[in-house]
């Protein structure tokens, strides 16, 4: 008898309707335990071929009792063996059985148990570095999930871990796309993570400890080194995967900084084609950044929210905490904007 191989979209439906009963009963022997440990995994490497081939499929280890929510995971082991650390690929269930949730997740129990009060900031934080080497993943539908939601009472664990997702999508179990639109997505997310694995993963020594920002964060108090990390995380990121925006917010201002009035072809001559010397500077106050941090939401890409800087600025912009631009104007002296304005 020849056993038929449910296909993703199937399984998916499948889980995500009789988690949320199944867990009311016991757990020993209990079919749908049996058809995540056994079944999923064969649904992935039938339905994803030769792409999933270098992958592991995890699925929820019911260690006695039901897992909350029940998840799988795709992972690399040059990242990890285990679903406890490391980051990966991750469908979780909500628990409500409504919706189901595709993201780049970390491993938390290892991380937990290392670092004690410190793990939640540190998965938070490696959470960005990861997003910081995903490229642009919104052009594959994916985005930010930071505030979702996937248990129906508190569960702070579960809500840390969702906010140290890199980027992800949700899907409606009532409205599920096709399989080959959920096989897509999978071939796309692994895209990213093999791109990722090949930036250095969460490692800050890939991502460069900055000898500038050591210097500018030192005089700097508590939440305002806070503010200006998450202030510089950003504006790294938007610069490297917005490129043709940052281009365009520096031809509108014409290459010349809107603090001092460097223009550095009245000082240099013809240096470069590109006229591309000065650079975007993400303007938001102290007081937003740190309200967007205890959210961890996103900093705002409007044209409102750069100003245009030559390098000299840009630096000591920094090192003033990141004031306003009219604030930071002030700390110029005029003599000098006037000298430059001639020019």
């Amino acid at each position: 008898m020849v056993c038929l191989i449910m296909d993703i979209r199937s399984v998916f439906e499948k889980i995500a309707k009789e988690y949320p009963e199944a867990k009311k009963q016991t757990l020993k022997d209990h079919p749908l335990a049996k058809f995540i440990r056994t079944e999923v995994p064969k649904s992935f490497k039938e339905g994803l071929g030769q792409t999933i081939s270098k992958y592991k499929v995890l699925v929820a280890k019911h260690a006695g009792n039901w897992s909350r929510v029940a998840w799988i995971v795709l992972l690399d082991t040059r990242v990890s063996e285990t679903a406890t650390r490391g980051y990966y690929p991750v469908y979780s269930f909500f628990e409500n059985g409504k919706k189901i949730m595709l993201s780049l997740g970390q491993g938390y129990k290892d991380i937990r148990s290392k670092y004690k009060k410190e793990a939640d900031d540190i998965l938070i934080s490696r959470g960005i570095i990861l997003k910081n080497k995903a490229g642009d993943f919104k052009k594959f539908g994916f985005k930010n999930v930071h505030g979702t939601k996937i248990t129906i009472k508190t569960d702070k664990e579960r809500e840390v871990w969702v906010k140290s997702c890199a980027f992800g999508k949700i899907y409606d179990v009532k409205n599920l796309p096709s399989n080959n639109e959920l096989v897509g997505d999978i071939k796309n997310i692994l895209n990213i993570y093999e791109n990722i694995i090949q930036r250095g993963g969460t490692s800050e020594l890939i991502e460069n400890i900055d000898p500038e920002e050591v210097e500018i964060i030192k005089d700097l108090s508590g939440s305002e080194k806070k503010a200006l990390k998450k202030h510089r995380e950003h504006e790294k990121y938007y610069i490297k995967t917005d490129p043709k925006f940052i281009k365009s917010l520096k031809k509108k201002f014409d290459y010349t900084c809107q603090a001092c009035n460097l223009k550095f072809e009245k000082i240099y001559g013809k240096y470069n084609d590109k006229l591309d010397y000065v650079e975007a500077h993400h303007i938001v106050p102290k007081s937003e950044i740190l309200k967007k941090i205890e959210l961890n939401e996103e900093l705002g890409r409007d044209e409102k929210d750069f100003a245009i800087l030559c390098a000299n600025c840009h630096r000591m912009i920094h090192k003033y905490g990141c004031p306003s631009l009219e604030e930071f104007k002030e700390k110029i002296q005029v003599d000098y904007k006037n000298f430059l304005k001639q020019k």
